[in-house]
């Protein structure tokens, strides 16, 4: 069953799945999924803590892989915070549907996993020796087994109710091949503006409605201290018995990957070639040798002369498609045509040789690392603790710390607060940081701030100057610039409407340009996703309803311009049939519909509670 799981779940549901096994575990931590934890709360699923702990150690993983700033942080932050609540909500969904597999089944897909069993089969001292070096009881892994085994019977529920017929689907590849003939001109902005007729009094009342928006930034000296595990140094070469101990206790990091051995008949993209592959295949399906067929057909010349063999591939191997369908099939079988964007494919496992644990001499190198890194871990953490003493205990100076831990104190030239250099000072926690009256206005060092799990942070203010509002006069120039922009949008817009109104009155698109003394633009089979013309106007040009004798007209709006456009004609020819590469785009873009529809209806049922104040 887990085979299953590996290989057919996908998308959305397939990382709630997943998840359901770290999530309690790697994130909330034993005693906290016990019940014993305590302190804030991130959120609250229908009485359910989400622990505000268990949250930062989510949005740390996630931040130190996808490292973003200002703004993105922020939706950074509240995702992590919704993918949480989402799989608490699966989870206890579940929970109520008694969504449930036997003892048996769970006990019979541990078994299965290579790393807990030796050549003579499953081991059950090894399996809680492992289960022991990663703090998890047996009871505890078999729970979060039997987690991930009942998120597979739900998303089978959701994929099964995603069906796409074969009119659906040429309609989709009609759509999508559909190109269109029009033609527009472009009036600019700039013709409508008109700085000198904004009044003084618009100016003085504009100045005097955002008050905020005309204040100079607060300005400040910062001086940071950065200590990182990557610049420290590495530990001695550890010992045999080291080596052979963190090789046994980490089983799941030394697995080589399962190989299949492939055979493959290709057609080239072509009209016919996916015809010509459900030949091949009915001829495979009445009995013909694969490996002759795919010497007397297969288009791919290096597998051809050797009957179609491709030899031994892992998944990561193979385009993710193929990768998909291969490591589903059982050994023996023939797929159905297979096509993609290179050609269409037949495809024949003739064998699979599972994943194994390599010996420690094989992978002895990444063992070592491993090792270093890991000791060098607790000197690194060992080293944090340090910094936050020494940094409380000299409130007022980073010199001591400096001096005992061998790092630098870098320190800013005078700079507003909000364009401190790029780096650090920076991210968002040490921004927050900066804020604080006790380091901005007092003058003392920070808390340690760690930025993930291999860096921390203290920071101080060595001058600070509040920020001001800027006189009238500083900024009237600039608010009558605005001013005068969003005045000269509303008369291009009014003027863009009124020759929409000679359009569809019959005037003539080009007679209009000439009066205009614009250039019109001329565009005939266009698809919809045509480098040539700008993205705002050949999406409006696809929004455009169908003409029918006389053109249809519209506007799109552009940066600091309008497009008044003409619509001439739409050609569109329906397939004779549904490509198979469609109606499984289809499939997956409706079981991706359905399932967040299905979470949407989760949460609105629910009564969840979100703590967005103790993000940061």
């Amino acid at each position: 069953m887990l085979y299953a799981i590996r290989e057919h779940a996908t998308g959305w549901i397939a990382y709630l799945i997943i998840f359901l096994i770290s999530i309690p575990f790697a994130l909330w931590g034993i005693n906290e999924y016990l019940g014993f934890g305590g302190g804030a709360e991130a959120a609250e699923v229908d009485g359910v803590a989400i622990p505000l702990e268990a949250y930062h150690r989510a949005y740390r993983q996630r931040r130190a892989q996808e490292e973003p700033s200002g703004e993105r942080d922020r939706e950074l932050q509240r995702a992590v915070l919704d993918e949480m609540i989402e799989r608490e909500l699966l989870q206890q969904y579940m929970d109520r549907q008694r969504l449930d597999v036997t003892d048996l089944e769970v006990m019979e897909s541990i078994q299965t996993m290579e790393w807990f069993s030796t050549a003579d089969g499953f081991d059950p001292q090894r399996y809680r020796n492992i289960l022991r070096t990663n703090n998890l009881t047996p009871a505890q892994f078999e729970a979060q087994q039997r987690n991930l085994l009942r998120g597979h019977i739900l998303q089978q529920a959701l994929d099964a109710s995603a069906l796409i017929t074969e009119a659906e689907a040429r309609e989709y590849r009609t759509l999508k091949d559909q190109t269109r003939d029009f033609r527009y001109f472009s009036l600019p902005q700039d013709r409508f503006l008109e700085p000198d007729a904004i009044a003084a009094e618009a100016i003085e009342a504009a100045y005097r409605e955002d008050l905020e928006r005309h204040a100079t930034p607060a300005h400040v000296r910062a001086a940071h201290l950065v200590l990182r595990l990557d610049d420290m140094d590495a530990d001695a070469e550890p010992s045999d018995a080291d080596l052979q101990a963190y090789h046994e206790a980490h089983a799941l990091d030394f697995m080589a990957p399962e190989l299949r051995r492939l055979r493959q008949v290709f057609f080239k993209k072509a009209a016919d070639a996916e015809a010509r592959a459900q030949e091949a295949h009915r001829q495979l399906q009445e009995g013909a040798e694969f490996a002759a067929l795919a010497q007397e057909q297969s288009e791919d010349s290096l597998s051809r002369a050797r009957g179609g063999a491709v030899g031994w591939v892992a998944q990561d191997d193979l385009p993710a498609e193929l990768g998909t369908l291969v490591f589903s099939m059982e050994p023996g079988r023939i797929s159905e045509p297979l096509a993609t964007g290179l050609g269409t494919y037949l495809l024949e496992v003739e064998e699979v040789r599972p994943g194994r644990l390599k010996p420690l001499e094989e992978v002895r190198a990444q063992v070592a690392a491993h090792v270093q890194r890991q000791n060098l871990e607790r000197r690194y953490a060992a080293a944090t603790e340090e910094l936050s003493a020494l940094t409380y205990e000299n409130p007022d100076s980073l010199a001591a710390a400096a001096e005992q831990l061998g790092l630098e104190v870098h320190t800013t030239e005078r700079v507003a607060l909000d364009a401190l250099p790029e780096g650090v000072l920076r991210q968002p926690a040490v921004q927050a940081a900066l804020q604080r009256d006790e380091v901005l206005k007092e003058g003392l060092n920070s808390d340690r701030i760690d930025l993930d799990e291999n860096t921390a942070v203290v920071v101080r203010v060595d001058e600070y100057e509040a920020s001001r509002t800027r006189p009238l006069e500083e900024v009237a120039a600039q608010i009558r610039d605005e001013l005068a922009r969003q005045a000269a949008q509303e008369a291009l817009l009014e003027h863009a409407a009124a020759l929409l109104e000679q359009l569809r009155g019959n005037a003539d698109l080009a007679a209009l340009a000439v009066q205009e003394e614009v250039p019109v633009a001329v565009h005939e089979g266009l698809t919809r996703d045509d480098p040539e013309v700008e993205p705002a106007v050949l999406e409006h040009a696809f929004l455009l309803a169908h003409p029918d004798e006389a053109p249809v007209f519209g506007m799109a709006v552009l940066p600091e311009a309008v497009a008044v456009m003409a619509l001439d004609a739409v050609h569109a020819k329906p397939p004779e049939e549904a490509q198979l590469l469609d109606r499984e785009r289809l499939r997956q873009q409706m079981r991706n519909a359905e399932t967040d529809a299905f979470q949407t209806a989760l949460e609105a049922r629910a009564d969840v509670v979100r703590y967005l104040d103790r993000l940061e």
